[in-house]
C-alpha cells in the first residue's frame, strides 16, 4: 500500500470522526478528490478545520516526515494556541509515534491526540459488531448512581482510555459511557470467589442495599454472598454493562 493511499484512507476516517465528536466541516473536505488530497499532502497542506462553535474548534494535522520530533509538534502546538487557545489538536503521524510524543497528550492544559496513521486505515465505530458508544451527563451519571445504589462510577465495567473506541471519541478518565450490550449475563459468576471474606466492592454493595431495606443481612459467608449475587443477577446485571467507566 502506498503511503498516498495511507494518508487518502486515514483523511476519510477523520472526516467521519469529527463529525461522530459532533463537529462541523466545510463541504469542500467531502468533495476533495484523491489528486487534490495528494497535492494538498505533497505541500504539507493536509489539514482539516471543525468546528462546534466559534470557541470550540477540532484541528487535525497531517504530518507527511518520518521522525517528527517533539520540537516540531510543540511548534504547531504553541502556534494554534495563541489564535485559538481552545483548540482541540489530532496529529496524524506517519510513523509510530515515539513514548516521548506520548507524553504530550497529558502535558499542561493541552487538549491533544496523537495518532499512528495506520490505526486510522478504517472507522472502528463503522464495525457490524462494534455497539454505539454515548457519553452521559453528570446529571445522568447522578441518576445512574441512585437507580443502582452504587456509590462511586468506578464500580462500573471499565474502559480503558486506551481503547480503540475511548481515544477515537477522545473520552477521558471519569466519564461514564453508554453503549448497547449483548452479553447480558457476563457477570452470573461474579461472586464466586474463594477469599475467606468479602471483597470491597462486595461490602460496599452489601452496605448499600441493607442501607435501602433491598437485602437482610445474613450470618455465614456463603449466604452473604449468594444474597448479593441474587440481587446483583435479578437487578443489575441485565443492565448495568450497557455501562463503561473510563479510566
Amino acid at each position: 500500500m502506498t503511503d498516498n493511499l495511507i494518508f487518502r484512507k486515514a483523511f476519510r476516517t477523520c472526516l467521519e470522526l469529527v463529525h461522530d465528536r459532533g463537529f462541523q466541516t466545510d463541504e469542500n473536505y467531502n468533495k476533495l478528490n484523491n489528486a487534490e488530497i495528494d497535492v494538498l499532502l505533497y505541500d504539507n497542506n493536509l489539514d482539516i478545520i471543525a468546528k462546534k462553535s466559534e470557541s470550540e474548534i477540532l484541528y487535525v494535522k497531517f504530518i507527511n516526515i518520518y521522525r517528527v520530533k517533539v520540537a516540531i509538534i510543540q511548534e504547531i502546538i504553541d502556534n494554534v494556541y495563541k489564535k485559538t487557545p481552545n483548540t482541540s489538536i489530532i496529529f496524524v503521524l506517519k510513523s509510530k509515534p515515539s513514548a516521548v510524543l506520548r507524553k504530550l497528550e497529558t502535558k499542561g492544559n493541552y487538549n491533544i491526540q496523537i495518532f499512528y496513521i495506520k490505526h486510522l486505515q478504517i472507522n472502528p465505530t463503522r464495525h457490524s459488531l462494534v455497539p454505539n458508544h454515548i457519553k452521559l451527563t453528570e446529571n445522568q451519571v447522578k441518576g445512574l448512581l441512585e437507580k443502582y445504589k452504587i456509590i462511586t462510577k468506578s464500580q462500573f465495567p471499565l474502559l480503558l482510555q486506551t481503547d480503540p473506541i475511548s481515544r477515537y471519541y477522545n473520552f477521558k478518565r471519569g466519564d461514564v459511557i453508554k453503549i448497547t450490550s449483548k452479553h447480558k449475563n457476563i457477570y452470573e459468576n461474579i461472586y464466586h470467589v474463594t477469599e475467606k471474606k468479602l471483597g470491597e466492592k462486595e461490602v460496599i454493595l452489601e452496605k448499600t442495599l441493607i442501607e435501602n431495606d433491598l437485602i437482610k443481612r445474613k450470618k455465614s459467608l456463603v449466604d452473604r454472598r449468594t444474597e448479593l449475587k441474587k440481587y446483583f443477577n435479578e437487578n443489575i446485571s441485565t443492565n448495568i454493562l450497557r455501562y463503561r467507566y473510563v479510566k
